[in-house]
This record gives C-alpha cells, sequence and structure tokens, in this order.
C-alpha cells in the first residue's frame, strides 16, 4: 500500500508536468530492524545491509532510486525516531503518551512511575526527534547539494530514560516513583471514564478515547529493552547540525498538545 501510494503520487505528479526536482522520504530505525528484535548500535546509514521483507522503506526507497535512474526527480532520505510533535489523533507520538499519562496520573494521585522494566528505565539508551527540527532538516534535505541522493540518521542526543523522566517529572509537577512494568494498551483501556470526565471539564477535542493516544506505542517504546542509537556523524559532516534537548521538546510538545486541548492539564 506505501509502495502504491508514493508511486500514485509520483505519477500523478508526473501526469500534470508538475517540476519536481527532489523527493525527501522519511524513513526511521525500522530499516535497521528493530521492530525485529535487538540490532547492534549505533545505526549507521551505510553499514547494516537490508534484512528480509516486507518493510515498506524499502519498496519506497527502491522506487525513487529506479525513477532517478531513468531521469526523475532526485531524492534524499531521512531517518528520524520517535518523532515528538503535537497532530493530534497521531498514534505514533510519545508525547501524547506521556502527557495522556501524566495527566491520568494526577487525577489519581498516583506517582509519575516509568511504564516499563527497570532495566530499560536504568540501562538502555533511546532518542528522539522534535518535529520542528525535522521539518527544518527535510528543507536542508530538500536543497542542498550534499544531501542529493544519500540517506541520513536524523535524531537528537541519545538518552537514558531515567534521566528523562525524573526531568519530566519535575517540569509536570508529579512526584516519580519507581518503574512499573505495566502494559499501557491494556492497564489504560480501563480508564475511559475518567477520560471522558477529564474531556468535558476542561472541553477537550472530541477525539475518542481509542484514538486520542497510541497505548500500544508507549508499549513498544517503553519496552524496547536494547539499545537505540543512531549515529549522527553523517549529517553532520554534510553540512546540517542542529539538534535541542529531548526533555524541552517532549514538555514543549506537550504543552502545545494541552493549549490545542488535545490533552488535559
Amino acid at each position: 500500500m506505501n509502495g502504491a501510494m508514493l508511486r500514485n503520487l509520483l505519477d500523478g505528479l508526473e501526469a500534470v508536468g508538475a517540476p519536481l526536482e527532489r523527493v525527501v522520504l522519511y524513513q526511521g530505525a525500522k530499516v535497521y530492524g528493530v521492530h525485529l528484535g535487538p540490532v547492534p548500535a549505533p545505526f549507521y546509514e551505510d553499514e547494516n545491509p537490508r534484512h528480509i521483507g516486507p518493510n515498506f522503506y524499502f519498496t519506497q526507497e527502491d522506487e525513487l532510486r529506479s525513477r532517478a535512474d531513468r531521469g526523475g526527480a532526485a531524492w534524499s532520505i531521512l531517518r528520524p525516531d520517535v518523532v515528538v510533535g503535537d497532530a493530534a489523533g497521531n498514534a505514533m507520538n510519545i508525547a501524547t503518551v506521556i502527557g495522556a499519562y501524566a495527566a491520568l496520573c494526577r487525577v489519581e494521585g498516583a506517582a509519575f512511575r516509568f511504564p516499563g522494566p527497570a532495566h530499560v528505565y536504568e540501562g538502555v539508551f533511546a532518542q528522539v526527534t522534535d518535529s520542528g527540527a525535522l521539518s527544518r532538516a527535510s528543507l536542508w534535505a530538500a536543497t542542498s547539494d550534499a544531501a542529493r541522493g544519500e540517506a541520513f540518521n536524523y535524531v537528537h542526543e541519545p538518552f537514558r530514560w531515567r534521566r528523562v523522566w525524573e526531568k519530566l517529572g519535575a517540569a509536570l509537577d508529579l512526584p516519580v516513583g519507581p518503574p512499573v512494568p505495566m502494559r499501557l494498551a491494556i492497564h489504560m483501556a480501563s480508564k475511559k471514564p475518567v477520560w471522558t470526565r477529564l474531556a468535558a471539564e476542561q472541553g477537550l477535542s472530541d477525539l475518542p478515547f481509542e484514538r486520542a493516544v497510541g497505548w500500544s506505542f508507549g508499549d513498544f517504546v517503553f519496552h524496547s529493552d536494547f539499545d537505540l542509537v543512531s549515529d549522527m556523524g553523517k549529517i553532520r559532516r554534510a553540512g546540517f547540525g542542529e539538534s535541542m534537548d529531548s526533555v524541552e521538546a517532549l514538555v514543549a510538545a506537550i504543552r502545545r498538545l494541552q493549549e490545542a486541548k488535545v490533552l488535559p492539564r
């Protein structure tokens, strides 16, 4: 489906004579096979052979390479990971998961406990990409000569969850307790009445509880028990070096989601 989507888009642009010069494709750490299990880190753009499919990242990349070889538009690839943004209803936004979990902890008077295993909390490296920074990286990838025909990891500095979680608790004014390895998709299903009450009291958007928060995505992130680190050397050597603090990105996204009445306060 994802391959057909891209082909149809490019065929349509070609049919109307659109002056397309370059396509910037988003991939992610699943290009390295992280969805299949532990893989060696750091992830380097030129050192990880493809795993056996299916993987729509490969399908889309092959489509762009084939068209460029036939004289079509050039391409560049960016590989963010765990993108932090503020689009309502996005099932793969960890800021929404954390913000919703924090709100439910607050209303129930519960500690803000990392919802994953202790060894992940204490010892595993993770990474995120701010959506605003990604947009600026995308503009660079679309226009820079150094980015033409190249793939680049684009993440912020890796962190351990304990450090980030304690700072999130302080920023959200919640007491932090020890981690608890719950499965959010199961445990939070019973919180629909609480969420419905908060939505009514605070005038939240009319997104149903089942669509408002991607609890399953949170489970994937908080239970990934191996290091997730993308090497950033290539994109920096090519000329794009912008980064930002991961906690600031998460807190800012949660605040924007609260202001937009997507998340309760």
